[in-house]
């Protein structure tokens, strides 16, 4: 256990929907970790590592409720087995609306699957190094991740990949830019004529 990484959860981690299961979870503990070793301990980097683990959180919170006996850590989620339960927990954590297809939180289909591969391959790294672990053991588990690993790449954009990035853009097409008024134009247009004026006596 990173205990500085768990200090800082533990003082910070106030939005997810139940900061202690992902505390608890001794797995999404080091993916947080290996998160904020991988980049400076600025302001931004803690703000995101903290977003990743609230994601994770309720992720987590999600998947157990739906499957309490397959699911018990952030780690389990990574098998093909559990697909299912994790697409089904992502669509309640985003927000998915079955009979619309339409995602209250498209942004964060995004980060869930960023946060799912970046769990596929600590698992991948974990499992390489586990003395415990016989070589059955770890091409079994080398497998598994590898299947889910494709299923993230082929079936999640169609599970629910698409329906976030069709919301995005329905939603930016009912909200488009506003379009700047004529006297902004043309001051743009006056500063743009200046500019080119004052390079061209320099040439």
């Amino acid at each position: 256990m990173d205990e500085a990484t768990e200090t800082f959860l533990r003082k910070r981690a106030r939005r997810a929907a139940d900061p202690t299961s992902g505390i608890s979870d001794s797995f999404t503990v080091r993916l947080v970790s290996r998160f904020r070793r991988g980049h400076d301990s600025t302001k931004a980097c803690n703000d995101a590592a903290l977003t990743r683990f609230n994601d994770s959180c309720r992720l987590l919170a999600a998947a157990r409720q739906l499957s309490p006996d397959s699911v018990k850590s952030l780690s389990d989620c990574i098998d093909p087995q559990n697909y299912a339960v994790v697409l089904g927990a992502a669509k309640s954590v985003t927000g998915f609306d079955a009979a619309t297809h339409r995602v209250e939180n498209p942004g964060t289909v995004d980060r869930l699957l960023a946060l799912l591969r970046d769990a596929v391959s600590l698992k991948r790294e974990e499992t390489a190094t586990a003395s415990a672990f016989s070589e059955g053991s770890k091409r079994e588990v080398r497998k598994q991740c590898c299947h889910f690993d494709d299923l993230l790449s082929s079936a999640w954009p169609v599970d629910i990949g698409r329906h976030a990035q069709l919301t995005t853009l329905q939603r930016r097409f009912s909200n488009p830019p506003e379009i700047p008024v004529s006297a902004d134009v043309h001051a743009l247009f006056r500063e743009a004529t200046s500019m080119v004026a004052r390079s061209t006596a320099l040439l």
